[in-house]
């Protein structure tokens, strides 16, 4: 009976270390899969800001240009293709010169969060400054859920 307790006892310490490595490397590698994934995301929306940013529409109307010009770069379908549920202009200032939003669940016009305007004040990290880098990305905690974030275009 001891010997059997004994073995009972230095089997199960042996086998629970084992499965709990093992349990900790599937996490590891699970977590790295996400930050990759959502790296991966960040890195394909800005591609798509950059590219936005380069047009000579919204360079035009960022220089006081006809609001009705940017609202026609972004109709329904292209929160669509872009699988944004919204978008958000500022100025150098942070000033928020166009906004729209995009249910992506539902297909149809949807406002933007009102609590992502908070993130944009005056020294947020999210818009950097002369003492911050403007390259900070991740994720943004809303009220209405998580979004993500990347960095202000020049």
């Amino acid at each position: 009976m001891g010997l059997v307790g004994g073995l009972y006892v230095l089997s199960r310490g042996v086998l629970i270390r084992g499965f709990a490595r093992l349990e900790d490397d599937f996490a590891q590698q699970n977590l790295a899969r996400a930050a990759s994934a959502i790296s991966n995301e960040i890195e394909t929306i800005q591609h798509n800001a950059e590219q936005y940013a380069d047009l000579d529409q919204t360079y035009a109307y960022m220089r006081g240009g006809d609001p009705e010009k940017v609202r026609a770069e972004f109709p329904s379908r292209i929160f669509e293709q872009l699988r944004v549920n919204f978008i958000v202009i500022l100025d150098s200032q942070g000033r928020r010169v166009f906004s729209n939003g995009f249910s992506l669940a539902a297909m149809e016009p949807k406002p933007v969060p009102v609590d992502l305007y908070s993130h944009f004040q005056s020294g947020s990290a999210l818009l950097g400054g002369s003492q911050q880098a403007n390259d900070i990305s991740g994720i943004v905690m809303l009220s209405s859920g998580p979004v993500l974030s990347i960095p202000a275009q020049s």
